[in-house]
């Protein structure tokens, strides 16, 4: 009885797992990952470490990216927000989703988000040990008086080298 001999080559996971490494863009990394479940751990990581992740909070339509956002760092108990390296966080505002308002003294409108979606990213925050940089845009003071977990958090990041807070209204740097 004659066998035939499997002739495809599969390369170690560890092989599959220093190319992930060395990737150096999300172009690189997302095929690998979607082609392979067993990559997709490693290539989580490698794709947090080469992007700087932007979470723009100024218009409802985005809830479900900000969502998604949050649901992806809280996986595997924060695990990755450890390599988390760069955020950009724009305009965060006050409290219920999908009403806008112009306040006193601002440089902008803001929309209103949802005190759960502010407190998922203070507890992101918190665990950002590795955030090395962080730019707040257009933050309303508003959203720092009703959910201090966000400045407290910020106070919280030991490796936080760059720090930018751009536009807003008076009384943020001071909430700060």
């Amino acid at each position: 009885m004659a066998t035939t001999a499997d002739t495809r080559t599969f390369l170690n996971f560890d092989v599959l797992s220093l190319i992930l490494d060395s990737a150096k863009s999300s172009e690189d990394i997302l095929p690998l990952v979607q082609a392979s479940r067993l990559l997709y751990t490693t290539g989580a990581k490698a794709l947090i470490r080469n992007t700087r992740f932007k979470v723009d909070l100024s218009d409802g339509r985005t809830l479900r990216v900000i969502e998604s956002f949050c649901s992806f760092f809280e996986a595997d108990n924060y695990a990755r927000c450890a390599l988390m390296q760069t955020l950009r966080v724009s305009t965060i505002g006050g409290m219920s989703h999908g009403q806008h308002s112009l306040r006193a003294g601002c440089s902008g409108t803001f929309p209103l988000i949802s005190q759960d979606i502010l407190r998922r990213l203070a507890e992101i925050l918190r665990h950002c040990t590795a955030l090395t940089s962080i730019t707040l845009r257009n933050l309303a003071p508003q959203a720092l008086a009703s959910i201090p977990e966000i400045p407290q958090a910020i106070g919280t990041l030991s490796a936080l080298r760059t720090f930018k807070l751009r536009g807003g209204c008076p009384g943020t740097r001071e909430m700060l």
